[in-house]
């Protein structure tokens, strides 16, 4: 076996794997979303106890495996356990739902920037309420999305190609990927209305201009 290798990583989930033994799922600054195997980690006195809950920032320590799905965890010393997201529902729903983004669209491969992001935002959440909470979700989304190659169409409708009026609100199509004008709207679906404040702060995000407060 190689020798271990440390790494910041996210914790996603874990699940129980034995009676004294749980998998962890993390999203890791140097390979991207793995797995891992953290042996006696339900024991109460164990050296993983309550460093492995969803949303804390960990440095880990790993058996790294080419080739193989499970790897083991030596060592995880909590650097921040986010504790404020737990502290209110919606911020626990928003951070359940990056949660849930990087499971389904991230995989063994390494993306520092998403990495920074993610744990910037677990930062700045913690501090948002309402609907700068809501905005910077939204933001979030959108920069992550950029991160992994995919940029929405946020500058014009993504029908007709039309700029949105100045000052006036827009609104976005999450099942399309992007702005749709008031004319090209359908009736029944469901749109997400932008005020032109929050228009301007998604669009520097998408655009990469965004400030990193």
């Amino acid at each position: 076996m190689a020798g271990p290798e440390k790494t910041n990583a996210l914790v996603l989930k874990t699940q129980q794997w034995s009676e004294t033994s749980k998998i962890a799922h993390l999203y890791t600054r140097k390979w991207g979303r793995i797995s891992v195997l953290a042996k006696g980690a339900m024991r109460p006195k164990a050296k993983f106890w309550g460093h492995l809950e969803t949303f804390s920032l960990v440095e880990a320590v790993i058996y790294k495996k080419p080739r193989e799905g499970l790897q083991l965890l030596a060592q995880c010393h909590l650097l921040n356990p986010f504790g404020g997201l737990y502290a209110d529902p919606e911020r626990a729903g928003y951070g359940f739902a990056a949660v849930e983004f990087l499971e389904r669209h991230t995989f063994e491969e390494a993306n520092d920037e998403l990495f920074e992001w993610t744990v910037f935002n677990f930062h700045r959440w913690q501090k948002l309420t309402g609907n700068r909470l809501a905005l910077g979700f939204y933001e979030y989304l959108l920069v992550a999305l950029g991160c992994l190659g995919y940029r929405p169409a946020i500058n014009t409708c993504r029908v007709c190609g039309r700029e949105p009026g100045e000052g006036r609100k827009v609104m976005f199509d999450q099942a399309g990927g992007g702005l749709i004008c008031r004319r090209c709207a359908t009736e029944g679906s469901r749109y997400q209305v932008l005020s032109p404040g929050a228009y301007e702060r998604i669009k520097k995000a998408v655009n990469g201009s965004i400030e990193w407060e």
